[in-house]
């Protein structure tokens, strides 16, 4: 169990056969450097009033707010 924001979250882990359906964007990405990711995403999330948000990949998901958080554990530094 990990505490974050004094709440305990679970730990799941997607079993392989799922993988490869979740490789593909299946949300909107945000490009951009730091400052300007967190801007975009910031201005994207107040203008679709989401219920529920999900960041996927390490780097976004220990920076950006979301209700779901999904890490693999890799960093990629691709343009």
């Amino acid at each position: 169990m990990v505490w974050l924001h004094s709440k305990p979250m679970k730990t799941f882990y997607l079993p392989k056969e799922f993988r490869p359906a979740l490789k593909k964007i299946w949300g909107t990405p945000i490009f951009g450097n730091e400052e300007e990711v967190g801007e975009k995403y910031k201005k994207f999330i107040q203008e679709k009033a989401f219920k529920k948000i999900i960041t996927v990949g390490d780097c976004c998901s220990l920076t950006l707010f979301s209700h779901i958080k999904i890490f693999d554990g890799r960093i990629r530094e691709k343009k």
